[in-house]
């Protein structure tokens, strides 16, 4: 004999639904502040010393691990963190000299090469 269930004691109803075109809003508003911050961070480490890369790289994996804790408790602490964590990988980007790999890779630069390549 097979046992039934309510299907309504199953799958409890969710709360409230959030429409997917606000909650595409939501994470692309997110994402544009985060890369806001990412070049604020950028630009202000533009004259550090490579040796501080190091700890930039290790804040904001601290901001990234912490963003997992609080996602629960705290919705602004959260956000804190993930914007922490833009500006610390921008931080990190330009002291680690990642501007270096974009400059190789620039249309200047590609120019030049295939100038030399031509003869």
């Amino acid at each position: 004999m097979a046992q039934g269930y309510d299907t309504d004691q199953a799958f409890p109803p969710l709360g409230a639904r959030t429409d997917t075109g606000t909650l595409f809003g939501q994470t692309m508003g997110l994402v544009a502040v985060t890369a806001a911050l990412f070049t604020l961070g950028a630009y202000l480490a533009r004259n550090l010393s490579g040796g501080w890369g190091v700890v930039f790289w290790i804040a904001s994996l601290g901001c990234l691990l912490a963003t997992n804790l609080t996602v629960r408790q705290s919705t602004q602490l959260t956000l804190g963190l993930l914007f922490g964590f833009g500006l610390l990988v921008g931080v990190w980007a330009i002291v680690h000299g990642v501007g270096e790999i974009f400059a190789a890779f620039s249309v200047r630069e590609t120019g030049r090469r295939a100038e030399r390549l031509v003869g």
